[in-house]
């Protein structure tokens, strides 16, 4: 059950970055890399975002 629950809390924080990363790049005209760097996210978690964007 703790797996299952980790699981979805990962899952749900990267909702919400790919949510702020959208949000960024519409309102300030930023690319997905310039909204990821303004979110100080690090590069290996870029790399997984980039994908799901």
């Amino acid at each position: 059950m703790c797996r299952i629950m980790e699981e979805f809390a990962e899952e749900q924080r990267e909702a919400t970055l790919i949510q702020a990363i959208k949000n960024l790049m519409e309102t300030l005209n930023l690319t997905a890399e310039a909204a990821m760097n303004a979110l100080k996210i690090s590069e290996e978690d870029q790399k997984k975002l980039l994908k799901k964007l």
